[in-house]
């Protein structure tokens, strides 16, 4: 019986988004991204949902901001997150199988 395997990860490719993966991998991040997969919040909302300080989440919202995982909306005064690369949001159903399997 043959088993599939996938193709190679060019090395190229892995180091276009190693940084994005950076980025992405801290719990807090990782969370965020969970708050608002199918929705979108602002800074206050994620500060009292995660409990952190407003500043703390306006520092990994930026961060996500940067690379182009998250946008930002201008609702008046508002300015709500959304997810802008939703591809991001695979690695936490990846997380979530992971966590069934275990």
């Amino acid at each position: 019986m043959t088993s599939y395997s996938p193709p190679l990860l060019r090395p190229e490719l892995l180091k276009q988004v190693a940084p994005m993966l950076r980025t992405v991998a801290h719990p807090v991040r990782l969370q965020i991204l969970d708050l608002i997969r199918d929705t979108q919040k602002t800074p206050s909302e994620l500060a009292e949902a995660i409990g952190l300080p407003i500043a703390q989440i306006s520092q990994h919202l930026q961060g996500l901001r940067q690379l182009g995982v998250l946008t930002q909306g201008s609702e008046g005064r508002t300015r709500p997150y959304r997810v802008a690369m939703t591809s991001v949001l695979g690695l936490l159903d990846c997380i979530r199988a992971h966590m069934e399997d275990a």
